[in-house]
């Protein structure tokens, strides 16, 4: 089952095609038994909740600064799995000692701001806060045990056991400790801990209408929200613990018509369940039907839902209820993909990120970081006989023009300082293709590159942003916007 939604983006001149931006699985939904929190994660290093006193051994002169790393969500490629906002809980405790027998020696929440982890304050829910900014993790030198959550839920007053996870979060945990010494040092201490298994179940619902059932006058259908119940019960479970299947409890999720996708007469929703055990399903469709309210109803029995997987249920709206079916697949890659599509794609609304460990943009020249861009000219745009006209693997944009009036070519070479340069009339086509560039204000006119014509050397390449198109005019008589990058 795939639920990613892929946009075409333009590419080199704006003209060709690649695939992108896909929308987060997971919504967020209502519910009565809990609010929900909806991510999916992996790498990690940094949000914060307070302290616990530090345990007495370690040696050394001070606390050290320790980041993470998460290797990944089981089927769940690291990149894939990445969502802006995401937060994990990072728990240390003393080695050899069993999170069900104690406090933990410290717990700091971290959240993906789209290119780094980052310390923060959550609330109860494993929410980011904006406000206060949080603190990285300190431990004295020594031997510790680590585990990690996402979202980044707390410690109930019973030692090691999370606050209930409820229906509508998609929970991650490791489930086997990472041992690892601290040692003494000033710079701050990277730990990449174990992957991050799944415990909730992902579910699309479809309604769809079925004329064959409905009366023939009937024509429009619009469905104001769904209710489920006979969810499982709320969890509450150990530091390093998994989520086990539970039969049908008291829980309600109640699904809005914003937690909707409407193609004509069908309606999509994307969520998070835990896992169910022979359980049964009921639901309640209220829906519009020419203008009249309507309840329909209907139920799924004997329904096992298995965390770590997929699952759609099905529900046609008939003439007096609904005939709802079940389907299951293996949760993979292919079905949740909440922050970036394929490569090119952007990091934390200014860095595009042609490539990476986990792979690289197909059909581009790349190169490493540049402080400054090499002279070289094009007989066209797409060209690259100098072997310069590529694009850098890993670049941030400007979040604002260099100068508020348009300048010369090369008054625009000079704009661009101290590490910052003006891009190649190939990094303006990627920067002209790709959405998701929401922290560098608007590129509206035509903007000069540093390539120039290298059969017209008088001229030099610029980007009309306007019109997604490249062109060249002359480098002294005429005058375009600055933006300027830099590479990472």
């Amino acid at each position: 089952m795939k639920t990613r939604t892929q946009e075409k983006q333009r590419m080199p001149g704006c003209g060709s095609l690649v695939p992108g931006g896909f929308s987060r699985l997971c919504r967020n939904v209502s519910l009565a038994a809990g609010s929900c929190l909806l991510s999916a994660l992996l790498l990690l290093a940094g949000c914060s909740k307070e302290s616990m006193p530090e345990p007495g051994g370690g040696n050394g002169a001070g606390k050290v600064a320790v980041s993470f790393e998460v290797e990944g969500i089981s089927e769940i490629a690291t990149k894939a799995a990445l969502a802006t906002n995401t937060t994990v809980r990072v728990f240390a405790y003393q080695s050899g000692k069993s999170p069900a027998s104690g406090r933990p020696v410290a717990d700091q929440a971290y959240y993906w701001s789209g290119s780094e982890l980052r310390p923060c304050l959550v609330d109860a829910n494993g929410n980011k806060k904006n406000f206060p900014l949080g603190v990285p993790m300190k431990l004295l030198p020594g031997k510790y045990d680590f585990y990690a959550v996402s979202p980044a839920l707390s410690l109930s007053a019973d030692n090691g056991v999370i606050i209930s996870v409820t229906n509508g979060v998609d929970y991650a945990a490791t489930t086997s400790k990472k041992t690892q010494e601290i040692p003494s040092q000033l710079t701050p201490y990277t730990i990449t801990l174990d992957q991050l298994d799944r415990q909730c179940v992902q579910v699309k619902l479809i309604l769809e209408q079925d004329n064959s059932y409905l009366n023939s006058a009937i024509s429009t259908v619009n469905v104001n929200s769904v209710k489920m119940s006979g969810l499982s019960p709320n969890k509450g479970i150990y530091v390093g613990g998994s989520i086990i299947a539970s039969s049908s409890g008291a829980p309600v999720l109640t699904l809005a018509q914003k937690d909707f996708s409407a193609s004509g007469s069908t309606y999509t929703a994307n969520f998070c369940l835990l896992p169910l055990r022979n359980g049964k399903l009921k639901f309640e469709v209220d829906m519009d039907v020419n203008g009249v309210n309507m309840i329909r109803t209907g139920e799924l029995t004997a329904v096992t839902l298995e965390k770590s997987k997929t699952y759609t249920m099905t529900a046609r709206i008939l003439s007096s209820a609904l005939d709802i079916s079940l389907t299951a697949n293996r949760w993979s890659n292919e079905d949740n993909n909440p922050s970036f599509g394929n490569y090119p794609y952007v990091e934390d609304g200014k860095i595009i990120v042609m490539e990476d460990r986990y792979g690289s943009a197909s059909g581009y020249l790349l190169h490493g970081p540049w402080t400054v861009t090499p002279n070289h000219g094009e007989a066209s745009s797409t060209g690259n006989v100098s072997g310069f006209n590529t694009v850098s693997s890993r670049f941030e944009v400007a979040p604002y023009n260099a100068s508020s009036t348009s300048a010369t070519w090369d008054d625009a070479v000079r704009m661009c300082t101290d590490g910052w340069r003006l891009p190649t009339i190939r990094e303006l086509s990627v920067i002209c293709a790709l959405f998701g560039l929401n922290n560098v204000g608007s590129f509206n006119d035509k903007y000069w590159a540093a390539t120039e014509r290298s059969t017209i050397t008088t001229n030099a390449y610029y980007m009309d942003f306007g019109k997604d198109y490249a062109g060249f005019s002359s480098k002294t008589d005429s005058r375009f916007l600055v933006r300027c990058v830099r590479d990472l």
